[in-house]
């Protein structure tokens, strides 16, 4: 298990109301005697949870695949802008 203690740490800073969604969750028998241990537990889960779902985000090609053929299009466009006003400049200086 990846050691998720600075993400736990800065979601107990915010006080991320996820913790206490969390904490409700634990069950009785896994959660820590004292309160600030079973808040902190929760605060780690919810951090690993975050871990996941940002690894999982990462691990889809989609959201990527689609800003790199946008910034592909958009250096194509100016390419081909580039090509007609040397043209038409080349067009104007010989006539």
């Amino acid at each position: 298990m990846e050691d998720h203690t600075l993400r736990a740490r800065t979601l107990v800073e915010y006080e991320d109301p996820r913790i206490g969604r969390a904490l409700r969750r634990l069950p009785a028998r896994k959660r820590p005697a004292s309160p600030d241990a079973a808040y902190w537990e929760a605060a780690l889960v919810v951090a690993e949870r975050d871990a996941r779902a940002e690894q999982a985000r990462r691990a889809s090609p989609g959201c990527y695949r689609i800003g790199y053929l946008g910034g592909y299009v958009v250096a194509a466009a100016v390419l081909l802008g580039l090509i007609a006003a040397l043209v038409w400049l080349v067009q104007a200086v010989t006539s």
